[in-house]
Protein backbone atom coordinates (compact mmCIF):
# COMPACT_ATOMS: atom_id res chain seq x y z
CA UNK A 1 0.00 0.00 0.00
CA UNK A 2 1.64 3.28 -0.92
CA UNK A 3 1.98 6.34 1.34
CA UNK A 4 -0.49 8.82 1.50
CA UNK A 5 1.58 11.07 0.42
CA UNK A 6 3.38 10.01 -2.79
CA UNK A 7 5.79 12.85 -2.72
CA UNK A 8 7.45 12.03 0.57
CA UNK A 9 10.89 10.50 0.02
CA UNK A 10 14.17 10.61 1.34
CA UNK A 11 14.40 14.74 2.07
CA UNK A 12 10.87 14.38 3.91
CA UNK A 13 11.20 15.54 7.61
CA UNK A 14 9.30 13.98 10.70
CA UNK A 15 7.63 17.59 11.20
CA UNK A 16 6.02 17.59 8.19
CA UNK A 17 4.84 13.55 8.27
CA UNK A 18 3.55 14.69 11.75
CA UNK A 19 1.62 17.98 10.98
CA UNK A 20 -0.53 15.84 8.15
CA UNK A 21 -1.37 13.06 10.96
CA UNK A 22 -2.32 15.23 14.03
CA UNK A 23 -4.78 13.08 15.37
CA UNK A 24 -2.56 10.09 15.15
CA UNK A 25 -0.73 11.45 17.56
CA UNK A 26 -2.95 13.75 20.12
CA UNK A 27 -3.36 12.65 23.35
CA UNK A 28 -1.79 9.04 22.66
CA UNK A 29 0.54 7.77 24.61
CA UNK A 30 3.72 6.76 22.99
CA UNK A 31 6.95 4.92 24.16
CA UNK A 32 10.22 5.47 22.14
CA UNK A 33 13.27 3.20 22.76
CA UNK A 34 16.87 4.88 22.31
CA UNK A 35 15.25 8.37 23.00
CA UNK A 36 18.58 9.84 23.17
CA UNK A 37 19.44 13.61 22.26
CA UNK A 38 21.74 13.57 18.47
CA UNK A 39 19.86 10.14 17.27
CA UNK A 40 16.61 9.37 15.67
CA UNK A 41 14.98 8.28 18.62
CA UNK A 42 15.68 12.09 19.86
CA UNK A 43 14.29 13.85 16.95
CA UNK A 44 11.16 11.23 16.28
CA UNK A 45 10.13 12.60 20.16
CA UNK A 46 10.72 16.05 19.23
CA UNK A 47 8.44 15.69 16.02
CA UNK A 48 5.80 14.54 17.90
CA UNK A 49 5.44 16.74 20.24
CA UNK A 50 4.45 18.89 17.76
CA UNK A 51 0.64 17.45 17.60
CA UNK A 52 0.25 16.87 21.40
CA UNK A 53 0.45 13.43 22.48
CA UNK A 54 -0.91 12.62 25.71
CA UNK A 55 2.51 11.09 26.91
CA UNK A 56 5.59 10.44 25.88
CA UNK A 57 7.46 7.50 27.46
CA UNK A 58 11.22 8.06 26.78
CA UNK A 59 13.50 4.84 27.22
CA UNK A 60 17.08 5.15 27.51
CA UNK A 61 20.17 4.28 29.25
CA UNK A 62 21.49 7.34 30.88
CA UNK A 63 19.23 10.11 32.62
CA UNK A 64 21.24 12.98 31.76
CA UNK A 65 20.66 12.09 28.08
CA UNK A 66 17.20 11.94 28.55
CA UNK A 67 16.65 15.20 30.33
CA UNK A 68 18.63 16.35 27.29
CA UNK A 69 15.83 15.15 25.25
CA UNK A 70 12.87 16.21 27.53
CA UNK A 71 14.34 19.74 27.55
CA UNK A 72 14.12 19.67 23.82
CA UNK A 73 10.55 18.41 23.56
CA UNK A 74 9.51 21.28 26.39
CA UNK A 75 11.09 24.38 23.64
CA UNK A 76 8.74 22.84 20.77
CA UNK A 77 5.45 21.96 22.99
CA UNK A 78 5.94 22.80 27.06
CA UNK A 79 2.20 20.94 27.72
CA UNK A 80 3.54 17.84 26.81
CA UNK A 81 4.25 15.34 29.66
CA UNK A 82 7.20 13.14 29.25
CA UNK A 83 8.49 10.35 31.49
CA UNK A 84 11.64 8.80 31.26
CA UNK A 85 12.91 5.06 31.78
CA UNK A 86 15.88 4.01 32.52
CA UNK A 87 16.43 1.15 30.17
CA UNK A 88 19.72 -0.96 28.94
CA UNK A 89 18.59 -3.29 25.82
CA UNK A 90 22.00 -4.90 26.06
CA UNK A 91 20.52 -6.64 29.54
CA UNK A 92 17.70 -8.44 30.08
CA UNK A 93 17.64 -7.87 33.96
CA UNK A 94 17.64 -4.10 32.75
CA UNK A 95 14.52 -5.08 30.20
CA UNK A 96 12.76 -6.91 32.70
CA UNK A 97 12.89 -3.88 35.73
CA UNK A 98 11.97 -1.44 32.71
CA UNK A 99 9.09 -3.29 31.97
CA UNK A 100 8.00 -3.64 35.11
CA UNK A 101 7.99 -0.23 35.63
CA UNK A 102 5.84 0.44 32.70
CA UNK A 103 3.68 -2.55 33.50
CA UNK A 104 2.98 -0.96 37.08
CA UNK A 105 2.83 2.26 36.49
CA UNK A 106 -0.82 4.14 37.14
CA UNK A 107 -0.03 7.16 34.61
CA UNK A 108 0.32 4.42 31.58
CA UNK A 109 -3.61 2.75 31.45
CA UNK A 110 -2.14 1.64 27.95
CA UNK A 111 0.54 2.36 24.98
CA UNK A 112 -0.87 3.32 21.83
CA UNK A 113 2.17 2.95 19.68
CA UNK A 114 5.68 1.25 20.21
CA UNK A 115 8.45 2.33 18.59
CA UNK A 116 11.67 0.27 19.01
CA UNK A 117 14.31 2.70 18.04
CA UNK A 118 17.01 1.95 20.17
CA UNK A 119 20.79 0.02 18.94
CA UNK A 120 24.12 -0.02 18.58
CA UNK A 121 26.23 -0.43 15.43
CA UNK A 122 29.58 -2.16 14.50
CA UNK A 123 31.47 -2.62 17.85
CA UNK A 124 34.56 -3.48 16.44
CA UNK A 125 36.03 -6.47 18.90
CA UNK A 126 33.29 -9.14 19.35
CA UNK A 127 31.62 -7.91 23.09
CA UNK A 128 28.91 -10.07 24.94
CA UNK A 129 26.10 -9.24 26.79
CA UNK A 130 25.70 -9.99 30.62
CA UNK A 131 23.87 -12.86 29.32
CA UNK A 132 26.67 -13.72 26.96
CA UNK A 133 24.80 -12.88 23.96
CA UNK A 134 26.99 -10.83 20.92
CA UNK A 135 26.33 -7.41 21.96
CA UNK A 136 25.06 -6.26 18.47
CA UNK A 137 22.56 -9.04 18.53
CA UNK A 138 21.58 -8.78 22.24
CA UNK A 139 20.52 -4.67 22.01
CA UNK A 140 19.31 -4.85 19.03
CA UNK A 141 17.17 -7.78 18.91
CA UNK A 142 16.77 -9.71 22.02
CA UNK A 143 16.59 -6.78 24.53
CA UNK A 144 13.89 -5.27 22.54
CA UNK A 145 12.05 -8.96 22.46
CA UNK A 146 11.50 -9.64 25.43
CA UNK A 147 11.11 -6.09 26.35
CA UNK A 148 8.27 -5.56 23.80
CA UNK A 149 6.53 -8.88 25.20
CA UNK A 150 6.48 -8.26 28.66
CA UNK A 151 5.06 -4.70 28.14
CA UNK A 152 2.82 -6.51 25.02
CA UNK A 153 -0.20 -6.45 27.76
CA UNK A 154 -0.80 -2.92 27.57
CA UNK A 155 -0.58 -2.24 23.79
CA UNK A 156 -3.43 -5.15 23.49
CA UNK A 157 -4.84 -2.57 25.91
CA UNK A 158 -5.03 -0.10 23.24
CA UNK A 159 -5.79 -1.82 20.32
CA UNK A 160 -9.48 -3.45 22.45
CA UNK A 161 -10.66 0.17 22.08
CA UNK A 162 -8.94 1.95 19.23
CA UNK A 163 -9.39 2.36 15.23
CA UNK A 164 -8.39 -1.57 14.06
CA UNK A 165 -4.88 -0.51 12.59
CA UNK A 166 -4.23 2.62 14.67
CA UNK A 167 -2.42 0.74 17.45
CA UNK A 168 1.33 -0.35 16.29
CA UNK A 169 4.76 -1.42 16.98
CA UNK A 170 7.17 0.00 14.92
CA UNK A 171 10.96 -1.71 14.71
CA UNK A 172 14.07 0.13 13.18
CA UNK A 173 15.97 -2.30 11.42
CA UNK A 174 18.40 -1.91 8.40
CA UNK A 175 19.46 -1.43 4.74
CA UNK A 176 22.00 -3.91 6.28
CA UNK A 177 19.13 -6.84 6.19
CA UNK A 178 20.73 -7.26 2.69
CA UNK A 179 23.77 -7.72 3.75
CA UNK A 180 22.53 -11.34 4.98
CA UNK A 181 20.16 -13.64 7.07
CA UNK A 182 20.09 -14.29 10.67
CA UNK A 183 23.58 -16.21 11.74
CA UNK A 184 21.41 -18.93 12.63
CA UNK A 185 23.85 -21.57 13.55
CA UNK A 186 26.33 -19.19 14.86
CA UNK A 187 24.68 -16.38 16.04
CA UNK A 188 27.22 -15.76 18.68
CA UNK A 189 30.15 -15.16 15.85
CA UNK A 190 32.74 -17.79 17.31
CA UNK A 191 33.16 -19.69 13.71
CA UNK A 192 34.54 -19.20 10.63
CA UNK A 193 32.56 -18.99 7.57
CA UNK A 194 34.22 -22.14 6.34
CA UNK A 195 32.43 -23.61 9.16
CA UNK A 196 29.38 -22.91 8.28
CA UNK A 197 26.40 -23.28 5.97
CA UNK A 198 26.52 -21.58 3.13
CA UNK A 199 23.20 -19.97 3.93
CA UNK A 200 24.90 -18.35 6.43
CA UNK A 201 27.34 -16.84 4.40
CA UNK A 202 27.96 -12.85 4.25
CA UNK A 203 27.43 -11.73 0.38
CA UNK A 204 30.59 -11.18 -1.75
CA UNK A 205 29.59 -7.84 -2.40
CA UNK A 206 29.73 -6.52 1.14
CA UNK A 207 32.94 -8.22 2.33
CA UNK A 208 34.44 -6.09 -0.60
CA UNK A 209 32.17 -3.03 0.17
CA UNK A 210 33.89 -2.74 3.65
CA UNK A 211 37.17 -4.61 2.90
CA UNK A 212 36.63 -7.78 5.09
CA UNK A 213 38.36 -10.25 3.31
CA UNK A 214 39.61 -12.51 6.18
CA UNK A 215 37.67 -15.12 7.05
CA UNK A 216 37.64 -14.36 10.61
CA UNK A 217 34.62 -15.67 13.23
CA UNK A 218 33.57 -11.69 14.25
CA UNK A 219 32.36 -9.58 11.29
CA UNK A 220 31.10 -6.55 13.00
CA UNK A 221 28.88 -5.30 9.66
CA UNK A 222 28.02 -9.46 9.49
CA UNK A 223 26.75 -9.40 12.97
CA UNK A 224 24.61 -6.04 12.64
CA UNK A 225 21.16 -6.61 11.80
CA UNK A 226 19.75 1.87 8.90
CA UNK A 227 16.67 3.90 8.09
CA UNK A 228 18.92 5.46 5.08
CA UNK A 229 22.30 6.48 5.95
CA UNK A 230 21.65 8.96 8.50
CA UNK A 231 24.01 11.28 10.32
CA UNK A 232 23.60 10.11 13.96
CA UNK A 233 25.94 9.21 16.80
CA UNK A 234 25.27 5.27 16.26
CA UNK A 235 28.06 4.95 14.23
CA UNK A 236 30.66 5.90 16.88
CA UNK A 237 32.39 2.50 17.03
CA UNK A 238 33.27 2.71 13.45
CA UNK A 239 36.73 2.91 11.92
CA UNK A 240 36.43 5.84 10.11
CA UNK A 241 38.72 4.66 6.67
CA UNK A 242 36.24 1.71 6.47
CA UNK A 243 33.33 4.17 6.81
CA UNK A 244 34.57 5.91 4.52
CA UNK A 245 34.93 3.33 1.60
CA UNK A 246 32.01 2.32 2.69
CA UNK A 247 30.31 5.33 1.59
CA UNK A 248 32.19 4.87 -1.94
CA UNK A 249 31.00 1.52 -2.35
CA UNK A 250 27.23 2.77 -0.96
CA UNK A 251 27.50 5.69 -4.07
CA UNK A 252 27.91 2.73 -6.59
CA UNK A 253 25.03 0.87 -5.58
CA UNK A 254 23.20 3.67 -4.57
CA UNK A 255 23.71 6.52 -6.90
CA UNK A 256 21.08 8.86 -5.24
CA UNK A 257 22.07 7.77 -1.59
CA UNK A 258 23.13 11.27 0.45
CA UNK A 259 23.09 11.62 4.43
CA UNK A 260 19.97 12.38 6.04
CA UNK A 261 19.76 14.64 8.96
CA UNK A 262 18.29 13.82 12.38
CA UNK A 263 14.57 15.59 10.64
CA UNK A 264 14.68 13.48 7.73
CA UNK A 265 15.79 10.43 9.88
CA UNK A 266 13.19 10.08 11.60
CA UNK A 267 10.23 10.63 9.06
CA UNK A 268 10.18 6.88 7.91
CA UNK A 269 9.35 5.48 10.97
CA UNK A 270 6.93 8.31 11.15
CA UNK A 271 4.91 7.15 8.35
CA UNK A 272 5.05 3.56 9.27
CA UNK A 273 3.78 4.79 12.78
CA UNK A 274 0.96 6.94 11.83
CA UNK A 275 -0.38 6.85 8.64
CA UNK A 276 -3.63 5.10 8.57
CA UNK A 277 -3.34 3.99 5.17
CA UNK A 278 -0.77 0.94 6.09
CA UNK A 279 -1.69 -2.37 6.41
CA UNK A 280 -0.21 -5.70 8.24
CA UNK A 281 1.31 -6.46 4.80
CA UNK A 282 3.55 -3.47 4.90
CA UNK A 283 6.17 -4.79 6.52
CA UNK A 284 9.38 -2.94 5.38
CA UNK A 285 9.63 0.47 5.18
CA UNK A 286 12.06 2.86 3.79
CA UNK A 287 12.32 6.60 2.74
CA UNK A 288 8.83 7.12 3.95
CA UNK A 289 7.40 4.53 1.22
CA UNK A 290 7.16 0.35 1.25
CA UNK A 291 10.61 -1.00 0.24
CA UNK A 292 10.46 -2.97 -2.83
CA UNK A 293 13.87 -4.43 -1.93
CA UNK A 294 13.19 -6.66 1.15
CA UNK A 295 15.31 -10.00 0.50
CA UNK A 296 13.63 -13.46 0.87
CA UNK A 297 14.91 -14.45 4.21
CA UNK A 298 13.73 -10.76 5.57
CA UNK A 299 9.84 -12.18 4.83
CA UNK A 300 10.14 -15.82 5.45
CA UNK A 301 7.68 -17.18 7.90
CA UNK A 302 9.56 -20.18 8.47
CA UNK A 303 12.98 -17.75 9.60
CA UNK A 304 10.76 -15.69 11.75
CA UNK A 305 9.41 -18.54 13.38
CA UNK A 306 13.20 -19.50 13.92
CA UNK A 307 13.79 -16.37 14.70
CA UNK A 308 11.26 -16.47 17.47
CA UNK A 309 11.90 -20.13 19.21
CA UNK A 310 15.83 -19.15 19.12
CA UNK A 311 14.66 -15.61 20.87
CA UNK A 312 12.83 -17.07 23.50
CA UNK A 313 15.65 -19.76 24.22
CA UNK A 314 17.81 -16.95 24.88
CA UNK A 315 15.60 -15.33 27.13
CA UNK A 316 14.32 -17.98 28.76
CA UNK A 317 10.87 -17.27 28.75
CA UNK A 318 7.80 -18.68 25.88
CA UNK A 319 5.36 -16.27 24.62
CA UNK A 320 2.26 -16.66 22.84
CA UNK A 321 -0.41 -14.49 21.80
Amino acid sequence: MPATNSDWGGRTTGQMVVEVFPQQVKDKIILITGANPGGIGGSTATSLAVASPKLLILAGRGQARLAETIENIKKVNPAVTCKPLILDLSSQESCRKAAKEVMEASDVPHIDVLINNAGVMDIQERTLSPEGIEMQFATNHIGHFIFTNLIFPKVAAAAKTAIPGATRIINLSSRAVVYGPVRFSDYNFTKCEKDLPESDHMSKEVRAMWNEHEDKPYIPQAAYVHPGAVSTDLARHLDPEKLKAAIEGFKKTAPGMFWKDLEQGCSTTLVAALDPKNTKDDILWADCHVAGWAPEWSTDPGKAEQLWKLSEQLVGQEFSY
